[in-house]
């Protein structure tokens, strides 16, 4: 019954939109930056979107590097945790000693996919 209320949400629901974001250090013309982006992705989650439609637009929305990663990734995780992991390989960088302390106190977890935990590196 609720995944028949879902449906019905969804076909009466108009998609989100979403600038384009392609994760380049500068944003070509029509782009947006990263954390721009993820402020509207996080504003469609916290309006109880649908998952289904707000990967499709995310999925639309995207190119370049960007777009492979979230394809890479988005197999194995869900939206929110996909967004999590998008953040650290193009939101704000961390600057000198805290960056060495994440480094120096890296570890990867039993369940954890190499490439997942080099990447975070």
């Amino acid at each position: 019954m609720e995944q028949m209320e879902r449906l019905l949400k969804d076909v009466h629901y108009k998609p989100p939109t979403l600038s384009s974001f392609s994760g380049e250090r500068l944003p070509c013309a029509g782009e947006v930056s990263f954390e721009v982006w993820v402020r509207k992705v996080e504003r469609h989650l916290q309006r109880d979107t649908s998952e289904h439609l707000l990967y499709n637009q995310i999925m639309k929305s995207m190119k370049g590097p960007a777009l492979t990663l979230f394809l890479l990734m988005s197999g194995d995780l869900n939206l929110s945790e996909t967004r999590i992991s998008m953040r650290s390989s193009f939101g704000s960088a961390e600057k000198g000693i805290s960056l060495l302390q994440t480094l120096f106190l890296s570890t990867q977890s039993e369940d954890e996919n190499v490439a997942f935990f080099s990447r975070g590196l």
